[in-house]
């Protein structure tokens, strides 16, 4: 039966104009998860494949009979997101891009509490920002070195007592402000930019 099904896989990927070369029956590949019952597969980039699999998944029988009690059959499957991102850098996609002047990276010293981050963040997507928060403690140099590569257009630094420095990437002025008006100064620098 496995060899049957393996079978009628590889006619419908040549159905669907798969390439002969592109498919690899490979008998060592296994899913981490029981739930598992069928063929199981990897994806790779094309000459890539140094990066490893960039999604991976298989069939499954009675998955949601652990959820609702009935048995459906199914197919699954998971993007590695970071993977995917490591060959747009090496393709240089990113570097394309420059600075993203509506993007900012929000950190924290090592004294401030994670909530901090999470409202700041809120506050500048609600002020129509894109946000990349680090929940880590982080030092200065880090921090910089983290907005650097992420070519965000400002650096959030939550302080102590509920102040925060905004830097702006690419002119490399400050501005100390409390934490409820990180948005505001942002919009103040963009506005000097």
């Amino acid at each position: 039966m496995g060899i049957e099904e393996l079978d009628t896989v590889i006619r419908a990927a040549h159905d669907l104009g798969v390439p002969e070369d592109h498919l690899v029956l490979d008998f060592s590949i296994t899913r981490g998860h029981d739930y598992y019952t069928g063929t199981v597969f990897e994806t790779f980039a094309t000459g890539r494949e140094h990066w490893g699999a960039i999604g991976a998944g298989g069939r499954y029988q009675d998955l949601l009979r652990h959820v609702n009690g009935s048995s459906y059959p199914g197919v699954g499957m998971s993007v590695g997101l970071a993977r995917l991102m490591g060959l747009l850098r090496e393709d240089g996609v990113r570097k394309q891009q420059g600075l993203r002047h509506e993007a900012v990276t929000v950190v924290r010293r090592e004294d401030d509490e994670a909530q901090a981050v999470t409202g700041t963040v809120r506050r500048l997507r609600e002020a129509g920002l894109s946000v990349q928060a680090v929940f880590d403690p982080v030092g200065a140099e880090k921090a910089l070195s983290i907005a650097t590569e992420a070519e965000v257009g400002f650096l959030v630094s939550l302080q102590d007592a509920g102040t925060a420095t905004v830097r702006d990437m690419a002119s490399g002025a400050e501005r100390g402000v409390p934490v409820d008006g990180v948005a505001d100064a942002i919009a103040e620098l963009r506005r000097a930019g």
